[in-house]
């Protein structure tokens, strides 16, 4: 439930991103104001926005937007919703000041009072990578594309819960009085303290959990069924099906912030398959040949692109790629 809510709110963000680009840029019509303000007062959409706030508060701070740019976006808002009738006045503070959050693209978000105990911060990146220390000292590195849900309270609670959608490695502050959760997509990852990986691919619909150094209890929410993984293993669960343990290089999917990959002898069928979950792509080998081959190499890059450049022209292959799918052949 908290995964669907979270993945109905981005969405909700980004369709009012392109609502303020207009209404900013003088090219949103007045009718469409005026329906966008009527919708704000239908059921819908208030229930939308007490989601995120309540009928008396709403505060936002932005870690990223320098506050005179934030107070420049909040008086255009302002002046330009001037002339909207004065019965609309309540719904317009309203609305203005949530597109002022929906604006700012990358940062940190605090929403008050909050509806859930996830809704107090969310952390969106949308270019590069971002590090970030959650409330209880745990530090968290995201990689592009990713976007973490914690309460700025959890030191208060019996357990330390973030929802993630996307990729971010994780070294978890010890504390054996108060577990910390991740929930992500289909998955619960539980801890007391240690360093770990975890992505969820939104292709694949596959949920990695890769230990650098300690122990995680990785369960699957629907089957109710966990696996322990400790330092230098490597779990999976694909959609449908039970969490299994894989024969994969752990480090490997520690690449898109280490820079580097590497395989000792591995199969190439194996090396196939872990880039496929690393990257969230599909790679196919066309000849049966290529079933028999192993590979070892040190490979440096973190795009999928230069990995496949890597590979292919170690093991003397052509490469294709067609509709975001790798084709290796002889």
């Amino acid at each position: 439930m908290q995964i669907s809510r979270m993945k109905d709110t981005l969405k909700y963000r980004e369709e009012n991103k392109k609502l303020l680009s207009l209404y900013l840029e003088g090219k949103l019509k007045d009718n469409q104001l005026q329906k966008f303000l009527d919708f704000l007062q239908t059921r819908e959409g208030q229930e939308l926005l007490k989601q995120d706030m309540d009928s008396d508060s709403f505060s936002i701070t932005n870690t990223s937007l320098p506050a005179k740019q934030s107070d420049k976006i909040y008086k255009q808002i302002n002046r330009r919703i001037k002339h909207t009738q004065n019965h609309f006045s309540f719904i317009i503070k309203i609305a203005a000041t949530f597109l002022l959050l929906v604006s700012l693209g990358t940062g940190v978000y605090f929403i008050s009072p909050l509806q859930n105990r996830f809704a107090a911060s969310m952390v969106e990146v949308t270019e590069g990578q971002q590090e970030i220390t959650l409330p209880d000292g745990t530090h968290v590195r995201l990689n592009k594309g990713s976007h973490l849900s914690y309460s700025s309270g959890m030191m208060k609670k019996k357990k330390r819960e973030v929802i993630l959608l996307g990729e971010a490695f994780f070294e978890v502050a010890k504390n054996p009085e108060k577990p910390f959760i991740i929930n992500a997509d289909k998955a619960e990852i539980k801890v007391l303290g240690t360093m770990f990986n975890v992505k969820t691919g939104q292709k694949s619909n596959t949920t990695v959990v890769a230990v650098q150094e300690g122990r995680v209890l990785f369960s699957n929410k629907k089957q109710k069924k966990s696996v322990i993984l400790t330092a230098n293993e490597v779990g999976i669960l694909e959609a449908g099906e039970t969490i299994r343990k894989v024969s994969q290089p752990a480090q490997n999917y520690f690449s898109w912030f280490e820079h580097y990959l590497e395989f000792e002898n591995m199969p190439l069928p194996q090396v196939v398959k872990q880039l496929e979950t690393i990257f969230d792509t599909s790679i196919k080998l066309t000849d049966p040949d290529l079933n028999n081959k192993y590979f070892t190499a040190y490979m440096h890059g973190t795009s999928v692109d230069e990995v496949m450049t890597q590979l292919a022209l170690s093991m003397e292959l052509k490469l294709e790629k067609t509709n975001g799918k790798y084709f290796l052949k002889k």
